[in-house]
C-alpha cells in the first residue's frame, strides 16, 4: 500500500478542517471511490494473471478513522498477501513489480480527482451561503467560522 500525505501552510489546513466539517462523509466517500478507480484499473493491468485471484481481490477499500480521517487503501485484499512477493521478490525469484508502476502512473489523475471532487464541494458550500446571505438571512456561527469571521 502506499501512503499520501497532504501538507501546507496554516491557512491550507484550516481551509481543509473547515471543508471536512461542512462536507458530508459519504460523499467523501464517493470522491475517493471514484478517484481511485483509474489506480486499481492499472493495478489489475501491470499484475499476472496465474489463477486470476490476485487481479479480484485489487479493490479500494475506505476506512473511517479517527477525528473524522478517511483512509483509503488501494492494492489487494488480506488473503493475497503473496502479491508482496511478487511486487518485491523473494531470496529465490526477482521482483515483477506490477503495485508501484500503476501508482506511478496514475497518481496524478488520482490526486487531480480527488482534489476535484473537494473543489465541487466547496463551491456547492459557498453557494448555499452565498444565496443565504442574498436572502437576507442570518448565517450561523459554523457558516460564519467558514468565511473567516
Amino acid at each position: 500500500m502506499f501512503a499520501v500525505r497532504f501538507s501546507g501552510d496554516r491557512e491550507l489546513d484550516r481551509a481543509l478542517r473547515v471543508l471536512e466539517k461542512a462536507t458530508p462523509k459519504p460523499f467523501l466517500k464517493g470522491v475517493m471511490k471514484a478517484s481511485a478507480k483509474p489506480l486499481v484499473k492499472n493495478m489489475k493491468t501491470n499484475v499476472r494473471k496465474d489463477t486470476g485471484e490476485l487481479r479480484k481481490s485489487i479493490k479500494a477499500r475506505l476506512k473511517l478513522a479517527k477525528k473524522g480521517l478517511i483512509i483509503m487503501k488501494v492494492g489487494p485484499g488480506k488473503d493475497q498477501f503473496w502479491g508482496m512477493f511478487l511486487e518485491f521478490g523473494t531470496a529465490h525469484h526477482s521482483p515483477f513489480p506490477w503495485m508501484r508502476p500503476a501508482w506511478d502512473g496514475k497518481k496524478d489523475k488520482t490526486l487531480a480527482l480527488i482534489t476535484a471532487g473537494l473543489a465541487l464541494q466547496l463551491n456547492r458550500v459557498a453557494k448555499k451561503i452565498s444565496r443565504k446571505v442574498s436572502r437576507g438571512k442570518k448565517l450561523t456561527r459554523f457558516e460564519l467560522r467558514l468565511l473567516g469571521v
